[in-house]
């Protein structure tokens, strides 16, 4: 399932996956922007307003309508992060060609178009009603996000790790640049991010070389634009000027714990296999040391669990704990993360752990969207792989690669959202 490339002009490319296991296509397309805090609450808000309707389809019940007609094709739109970067992606879903008696293709490319580059205006600019309620929206939404105590600790442990840093801005926006978005600068922004901003269209499932052909003219009107690479700065260890803590109360029963640690490891080098697994050993698995021991032996946590983000090079501890097992709680984390760097794990922890990410990555293959997100992560990082390389590169890592990469893991900042129990 090898990726197919192609370019519509320059800073426009095509990329297809072909999958024909699927009974659905998918078509997407990706702007490319850098991580400004001046413009992503714009860009956030820009996402749903371009859903409300087009040229063609009025409102959300036309496009509802016309999505019933293309047996049930679904259109969705949004804004995600990859390193320093945000996206700006809308895509569509529908059933492929081969299964039905009728070639739908045509019509579902230029329902996409619709919601991309023909929205529904009013004066030349984004109706107001639209940017009213999509407005409120998404202040409930981000107001919203403090109701979800997991995400919202994940999330201010993130600001302040990267207070002054790109990766520190969040995604959704923020509530005090709302009120200042008007339908004629978030149309202006829209154009800025259509004509000026690097892109690439995803499709993928069972498609013909007429069908890519036709893809490639129907998008053919994109102007050409600068294909700028938008660099991701890693978060390395000797950066970490002071280890930060920070502590904030609120009434849950349940505190929350949130943990960052700079690594520095470049993510398309060979210790990117090492880090994967010391990850799923140390706390990416149900079998992980902090699973097993800090909730399991020790009782210390409801849930403990680390991530990574791979392009930054950054590991997060996520955990549910008793107000009062704070400093039991970090000396089970840290205890555990040394047992990592002295070896203290077996063989068959360390097979356990490649088993598991195979099974994660493999099943990644079921999934349109996973094999395209794990394409343009690819793209985005400059090493292209199939998931059965990558997979031999993990088989190859030895006990003695899992502790070296354990060591170069620095904690930076500590966030704790202390419960007062009411």
């Amino acid at each position: 399932m090898a990726l197919i490339k192609d370019k519509i002009c320059e800073g426009v490319n095509l990329y297809y996956i072909p999958a024909d296991h699927f009974k659905t296509n998918r078509i997407s397309i990706r702007f490319h922007l850098p991580a400004e805090r001046e413009n992503i609450t714009k860009i956030s808000l820009l996402t749903q307003v371009l859903k409300r309707g087009t040229e063609k389809y009025k409102d959300m019940k036309e496009i509802s309508e016309k999505c019933d007609d293309l047996y049930g094709a679904s259109v969705g739109a949004g804004t995600s992060r990859m390193g320093d970067r945000i996206m700006v992606g809308i895509s569509e879903s529908m059933v492929a060609d081969r299964f039905l008696s009728e070639r739908i293709l045509p019509e579902a490319i230029d329902m996409l178009k619709q919601v991309v580059f023909f929205p529904y205006l009013e004066n030349g600019v984004f109706k107001k009603e639209y940017v009213k309620q999509e407005k409120e929206n998404l202040r409930t939404y981000i107001n919203g996000i403090i109701n979800d105590k997991k995400s919202y600790a994940n999330l201010r442990c993130n600001q302040i790790m990267f207070e002054g840093d790109p990766f520190g801005i969040s995604a959704y926006g923020y509530i005090e640049d709302i009120d200042g978005i008007t339908p004629e600068n978030l149309y202006e922004e829209y154009q800025r991010i259509i004509s000026e901003c690097p892109a690439d269209i995803f499709i993928s499932g069972s498609y013909s070389k007429e069908d890519i052909e036709l893809v490639k003219k129907e998008f053919g009107f994109m102007k050409p634009r600068k294909a700028e690479d938008i660099q991701t700065a890693l978060a390395r260890p000797e950066d970490i000027k002071t280890e930060k803590r920070v502590t904030e109360e609120m009434q849950v029963t349940q505190s929350k714990l949130a943990m960052g640690f700079r690594i520095g490891v470049d993510p398309i080098g060979e210790e990117i296999y090492d880090l994967t697994v010391f990850n799923c050993l140390f706390g990416g698995s149900p079998f992980s040391k902090l699973f097993m021991n800090v909730r399991e032996k020790m009782s210390l946590a409801y849930y403990v669990y680390s991530s990574l983000d791979r392009m930054k090079s950054i590991m997060q501890i996520s955990s549910g704990i008793e107000a009062e097992n704070y400093e039991k709680a970090l000396e089970g984390i840290f205890g555990q993360l040394e047992e990592v760097k002295k070896g203290n794990f077996t063989e068959e922890d360390l097979e356990a752990s490649k088993r598991y990410i195979a099974t994660s990555f493999n099943a990644s293959k079921d999934s349109l969207v996973a094999l395209e997100r794990n394409y343009l992560r690819q793209l985005v990082c400059g090493k292209e792989e199939e998931i059965e390389e990558f997979l031999d590169n993990i088989n190859k890592v030895r006990k003695e690669d899992v502790c070296a990469v354990a060591h170069k893991v620095k904690l930076d900042t500590i966030y704790f959202l202390k419960g007062e129990g009411k």
